[in-house]
């Protein structure tokens, strides 16, 4: 997620993501490029199902046709048929939208272009020709208002689009996997340090009860931070004083 970004602009963007993946668009990612120096906030493909298209209202219900089922049919083929790049751009407040008015808004570089926006920054008429409208009108509730399939997409920056949005699936797929490898390492690495404790707390024992000759002279307290062992109970400081002890009273065999 964008840092640079308000943070109600990150939650359209969360949302309107939602929403598209509901629509069945897939793949999709953030921060793909859409034209030279024009970033689009989500980008993705859809090949719509029949259901997918009625809901994009790119076709009528079929119970709601005109003409015969074969005629709707082929109208739902030719859709249906159909792989379509799709670009959104999210604006928070009007001020961002009147800055690309002008600029960004009077082209359509995808097959299906999106501008999804809170409620109130713009008017009725002012969705920009040809977009389609998500208007946020709730926590993940969008107000859908259908815009024009683009036909005439350049081939070269939608071959861009493309390559964009593979890098992006690649990028996210790859620091997914470097984190759990990571994760994986760090979670090795902390069994390997509890062992090389365990083993020095062990270590430490036998040598101060044993009466290893090295530790005759040490008291307990310094036998165990030799071991690197630097918390400890003073019951238990006792408890070894009184093994090692009572182990010097045994006599051998």
């Amino acid at each position: 997620m964008d840092n640079n970004q308000s943070v109600l602009h990150n939650q359209i963007k969360v949302q309107a993501h939602e929403w598209f993946k509901v629509h069945g668009f897939k793949p999709m990612e953030l921060e793909v490029c859409a034209e030279p120096k024009w970033i689009a906030d989500i980008g993705g493909v859809i090949q719509p199902t029949n259901t997918e298209a009625i809901k994009l209202k790119l076709i009528e219900c079929c119970s709601r046709r005109d003409g015969t089922w074969q005629e709707w049919r082929d109208r739902a083929r030719l859709i249906t048929d159909g792989i379509y790049t799709m670009l959104c751009e999210v604006k928070a407040f009007r001020s961002d939208f009147l800055k690309d008015k002008n600029t960004k808004f009077i082209k359509t570089p995808a097959h299906m272009n999106f501008l999804a926006y809170e409620k109130g920054i713009l008017n009725k008429d002012e969705l920009p020709a040809g977009w389609f409208g998500l208007e946020r009108i709730g926590k993940n509730r969008f107000k859908y208002a259908v815009g024009k399939v683009t036909e005439d997409v350049n081939d070269k920056w939608a071959l861009v689009f493309l390559v964009s949005l593979a890098m992006r699936m690649h990028n996210a797929y790859h620091y997914q996997y470097m984190r759990e490898r990571i994760k994986e390492y760090n979670a090795e690495n902390v069994d390997r340090q509890n062992h090389y404790k365990v083993s020095r707390v062990v270590s430490a024992i036998v040598n101060i009860i044993s009466g290893d000759s090295m530790y005759e002279d040490m008291d307990v307290e310094r036998a165990l931070k030799y071991h690197d062992i630097n918390q400890f109970r003073d019951y238990d400081i006792e408890r070894l004083k009184e093994l090692r002890e009572r182990l010097k009273t045994i006599s051998p065999k």
